[in-house]
């Protein structure tokens, strides 16, 4: 089988099991309205403005330190999820004049430990829709998904001085346990 052949079985695959089901309209406290959706192939231009739109303070927050650039590869592995033990849900615009024109304001994503009982998550919102109930929306969607998935705890890590993620993560009924010698709040919810 050629490599084309196999990119087009790829994408067909995934295609096929991409979960409308999780699609959802959400209107964020200015009023604006967000698709909620997982993530797809296609999303890796919109998904790298994105990251490249990031402050400095929300990209040490969310990858703990500067990140370059990612190259097409590390990109590719973003957006290419199998929605089985990797889910990924983005927040965006709608442009309903051209299809897959969308600006990405938020993602929230999960990796399943092999044993297919517990979640790692990260989050990361720009932040121009800080405040607007966007990060609180992406963190109930995915923790609702997990529940759905039969998964017994969702945990991640957070910069001991990301008050607001701490807030949020306090607000969803996580409990936080501070590990001072590797300096990360480990948060952690019992599903």
């Amino acid at each position: 089988m050629n490599s084309g052949a196999i990119c087009e079985t790829l994408t067909m695959t995934i295609s096929c099991s991409y979960p409308n089901e999780l699609e959802e309209m959400f209107a964020m406290a200015g009023g604006e309205r967000v698709l909620l959706r997982p993530i797809r192939p296609e999303d890796e231009p919109a998904h790298r403005e994105f990251l490249s739109q990031l402050t400095p303070e929300d990209n040490r927050f969310r990858f703990f330190g500067k990140v370059k650039e990612l190259s097409h590869e590390e990109m590719s592995h973003y957006v290419n999820i199998d929605y089985d033990t990797e889910m990924a849900i983005i927040a965006c615009t709608i442009n309903e004049e051209v299809e897959h024109a969308h600006v990405t304001l938020g993602v929230v994503r999960v990796i399943i430990d092999a044993n297919g009982e517990d979640a790692e998550f990260a989050i990361v919102v720009r932040s121009d829709v800080h405040h607007q109930g966007l990060g609180w929306k992406l963190m109930d969607k995915m923790t609702v998904y997990c529940r759905s998935r039969g998964l017994k705890i969702l945990s991640g890590d957070v910069l001991p001085e990301n008050h607001h993620m701490l807030d949020l993560m306090r607000d969803l009924g996580f409990k936080k346990y501070i590990d001072y010698e590797e300096r990360v709040a480990r948060v952690s919810l019992v599903l």
